[in-house]
């Protein structure tokens, strides 16, 4: 995956979880602090469901969206190129490439919102 803020977010969740999961641990050790080494299994636990939670969205945001020409050959036999905005994502092995529309027509921000609905529908979000 290419880094992602969601991507991060998930990242320091689970470095958060391990941080009190090691704490727990060492809790156990000591007399009569089972308590709160449950208190911070449980809030690992919470973390570690967040980040599990914040997952479709990072899988959602990993897409990139690039300006490529198209050649167009004209009526007086000459070729003209045409900048057009593409997106393209990993699938697996795979890699899905698709066509968003003309630059003169969308700008980035709109062409990037129509990709993340392309990519929400290809994952059935």
């Amino acid at each position: 995956m290419h880094r992602t803020p969601i991507g991060d977010e998930i990242e320091e969740l689970i470095e958060q979880a391990a941080k009190f999961d090691h704490e727990a641990k060492l809790l156990d050790g000591v007399n009569d602090m089972g308590p709160a080494a449950k208190e911070r299994r449980a809030e690992a636990e919470r973390l570690r469901s967040k980040a599990q939670e914040l997952r479709p969205r990072a899988r959602l945001e990993d897409l990139s969206v690039h300006k490529t020409y198209v050649p167009k050959k004209l009526a007086n036999g000459t070729t003209k190129q045409y900048p057009v905005w593409r997106c393209s994502w990993r699938s697996g092995n795979r890699t899905i490439n698709k066509h968003l529309g003309s630059c003169s027509k969308m700008t980035e921000d709109q062409a990037l919102e129509k990709a993340r609905k392309l990519k929400a529908e290809f994952l059935g979000l």
